[in-house]
């Protein structure tokens, strides 16, 4: 059994990640990750973020939690999803 290596986080600025459309898998296997290709060509498979938390609105019954990462990035703000298994995330 090989150990997968966690691929590195990329840092992007909110526009350039809200431009992002294209995904896609460098091969058919079950286990294989996807990768989101930024309008620089940054291949992007995780993503790093930070900013300020100011919007927080429940949806879906509860289910679903959404909001926007708005601060200090001025190029646009990260929305942000938090879902039934994040319980931590919904409940903050």
């Amino acid at each position: 059994m090989s150990l997968r290596q966690r691929e590195v986080a990329r840092r992007l600025y909110a526009k350039e990640l809200n431009e992002s459309t294209l995904v896609y898998k460098e091969h058919e296997d079950t286990y294989a990750p996807q990768y989101l290709l930024t309008p620089t060509g940054a291949q992007c498979n995780r993503v790093f973020v930070v900013g300020l938390h100011l919007q927080k609105r429940k949806t879906l019954a509860l289910i679903l939690t959404t909001g926007a990462l708005d601060w200090p990035d001025p190029t646009g703000v990260f929305p942000i999803y938090a879902g039934q298994y994040q319980q931590q995330a919904v409940t903050q």
